[in-house]
């Protein structure tokens, strides 16, 4: 495990916020992978949490997170200079050698690795959009961060910032080379049927990011796979929900 010193926890929504950490080292993670944070030593909670990379620059590492049960709401109240472990890259991340265009869907929390990817396309002069989808206006996060990567399209369900519906409703007016997307289960099945090229990133909730545990298992024309060791990236086409 690698220490990491809490450089910022910024507030987003009553529901999000954003973590910066700092480590002695370049880890250099690929879009699409994450972490494992250990909250103290105290083993309270015991586990180690997964989280995926939203940014990271040399030194630098930013996850987003939802607040969702004890974990969550320790690490929002972590200070500066707050020190906790680490472990990480983990896991498979998204593939887009020899691409011009892409089309980026996320929902929720799954703007995570979503906007991570989008730098990273954009930095390499590839053309995207990108569709984010959210609950409602309360839940609305990081919109202005993805304004500079290309066309920007926002869904509410009831309607209540931007566009009513979900990312599912946005209307395909041209053909990408790459289609990404992460978010809810029903969203990635509604992904799914419409780019079975698709590729997606699964979020769920594991132990040990190594793969012993079993507990992050899907099903797919594979056979089971899991999540943290031979995802969290899948092809589309493989996972049966």
């Amino acid at each position: 495990m690698i220490e990491a010193k809490v450089i910022k926890t910024e507030k987003i929504s009553n529901f999000h916020f954003l973590m910066d950490l700092k480590v002695e080292e370049n880890l250099s993670p690929l879009p699409g992978q994450y972490f494992m944070l250990k909250l103290n030593d105290l083993n309270d909670p015991f586990f180690m949490r997964p989280f995926s990379v939203f940014d990271s620059n040399s030194d630098r590492l930013s996850f987003l997170i939802e607040i969702k049960g004890k974990g969550t709401k320790i690490l929002s109240k972590m200070n500066e200079g707050h020190f906790l472990k680490i472990r990480g890259p983990l896991g498979n991340g998204f593939k887009f050698d020899k691409i011009k265009s892409a089309l980026l869907y996320a929902g929720g929390t799954g703007i995570a690795p979503i906007f991570y990817l989008a730098k990273h396309l954009k930095k390499v002069g590839i053309e995207i959009d990108v569709v984010l989808g959210f609950r409602n206006k309360d839940r609305v996060i990081c919109v202005d961060k993805f304004s500079n990567f290309g066309n920007l399209f926002v869904f509410t369900d009831d309607g209540s910032y931007a566009n009513k519906g979900t990312v599912i409703d946005f209307k395909l007016e041209k053909t990408y080379d790459s289609i990404f997307a992460c978010g809810p289960v029903l969203m990635l099945k509604a992904i799914q049927r419409k780019h079975r090229g698709a590729q997606i990133s699964l979020e769920s909730v594991f132990a040990c990011g190594a793969g012993a545990c079993m507990g992050c298992v899907v099903k797919s024309i594979r056979g089971y796979l899991r999540v943290c060791k031979d995802g969290p990236v899948f092809n589309a086409e493989e996972i049966i929900f």
